[in-house]
């Protein structure tokens, strides 16, 4: 199961151990910080999809910028954190990391919640999501609730946890692929179940071979560079 776990995180994280979580005996697919982000992001969508979920019509149009602004603060913690550990100006723990990598996914997160609402059939691109500040910061709190919950809960749900986050990431990506994908007008949504299936299978696909290739990526480049050890090894 741990080399399962490891093939999802390979091509997108450094993956040392020291610095990722672990639940029921494994180690997650991707470090703390990452993990934060992936969780921040996922929760973040999640969390806008409940606060609209009565709304007969789903916003679509950009934040308002007060909040796009204030958003954008969210990325400070996580750079500073990482810049002034990886400088060795400052320790760092993994719920520093992970807490900081979470208000970082939480804001890319939020952003990219209103282009899922674009694609659905209650779609209004006359109205701008998060326009009522109540709605904003409910949806934040909604998020770090989410967030802290995983966060002390993981270690009880044994190997259960490192899956979870698996899982997030993996809908990340495919959220991803769906939003690009649908572009096209070859891939345009026609709002059947049956073209949904197709659609979202499609992307999971896609997605799943995205992953692999980086992965492959990743190890061709250690292999061919620092002849099959990781960069960090050579920094201990």
């Amino acid at each position: 199961m741990q080399e399962f776990l490891r093939f999802f995180g390979h091509g997108f994280c450094h993956q040392i151990p020291a610095r990722s979580f672990e639940s029921g005996g494994l180690v997650f697919s991707a470090c703390s910080r990452d993990t934060g982000i992936y969780l921040g992001f996922f929760f973040a969508v999640v969390a806008a999809f409940l606060i609209y979920a009565r709304s007969t019509d789903k916003p679509t149009g950009l934040l308002p910028a007060p909040f796009i602004i204030a958003l954008s603060f969210f990325i400070v913690p996580m750079a500073f954190d990482g810049v002034t550990s990886y400088l060795g100006l400052r320790p760092t723990t993994n719920t520093i990391r992970y807490i900081t990598g979470f208000f970082a996914g939480a804001a890319g997160g939020t952003v990219f919640a209103p282009l899922l609402f674009a694609l659905r059939a209650d779609a209004a691109p006359q109205k701008q999501i998060f326009a009522q500040p109540s709605k904003a910061i409910a949806q934040l709190v909604l998020t770090f609730v989410l967030g802290a919950t995983f966060f002390f809960g993981y270690p009880y749900l044994g190997v259960v946890s490192p899956f979870l986050a698996v899982a997030a990431f993996v809908a990340i990506i495919v959220s991803v692929n769906l939003v690009l994908l649908t572009l096209s007008k070859r891939f345009a949504v026609r709002h059947t179940v049956v073209h949904w299936l197709l659609l979202l299978a499609f992307c999971l696909v896609l997605a799943l071979v995205e992953i692999a290739l980086l992965g492959a990526i990743r190890t061709v480049l250690i292999q061919s560079l620092f002849g099959g050890h990781e960069f960090y090894e050579f920094l201990t």
